[in-house]
């Protein structure tokens, strides 16, 4: 096995991975149309904020994977099993291999829940968004029209 150092950069990505994916199912369960929209307009950005950082978090897992693929000779994800049951893996090699499919199968899920909870808040999201365009064309004009008048 090579790439002992790699596996557990691979580990220690996903398991930032998950923390940020739960920090992000977090924030959409504060979204809730009761909420000033100031409050909201902060949510979703910090939703945004952590959707760009598992979006690069994806990136760097994909080019560190891509390594070890080739560095084991290894197809995709799917292919780990065989490598774990190799008997010639060290035991730490062995766990952390089962950690990183583990997770990768968790990631999975955690990614179709974000889905859901950015479907179920789409309409109150736009609707917001909406509504600030607005604010902002009535204070430029308000504003134009007042330094006509002056």
């Amino acid at each position: 096995m090579v790439g002992m150092v790699l596996l557990k950069e691979i580990e220690d990505l996903l398991l930032d991975k998950l923390d940020k994916q739960e920090s992000c199912l977090k924030f959409y369960e504060q979204v809730d149309p009761s909420v000033r929209e100031d409050v909201l307009l902060k949510t979703f950005d910090q939703i945004d904020r952590l959707e760009h950082d598992i979006q690069s978090m994806d990136l760097l897992f994909l080019s560190k994977f891509d390594k070890f693929k080739v560095l084991n000779n290894v197809d995709d994800i799917n292919n780990i099993q065989s490598i774990v049951e190799i008997g010639t893996l060290q035991e730490t090699e062995r766990q952390s291999l089962k950690l990183i499919k583990k997770a990768v199968a968790l990631i999975a899920q955690r990614e179709r829940e974000l889905e859901t909870a950015k479907n179920e808040t789409q309409d109150l999201r736009l609707k917001m968004e909406s509504n600030v365009k607005k604010t902002n064309r009535e204070i430029k004009a308000y504003s134009a029209y007042r330094n006509i008048n002056k």
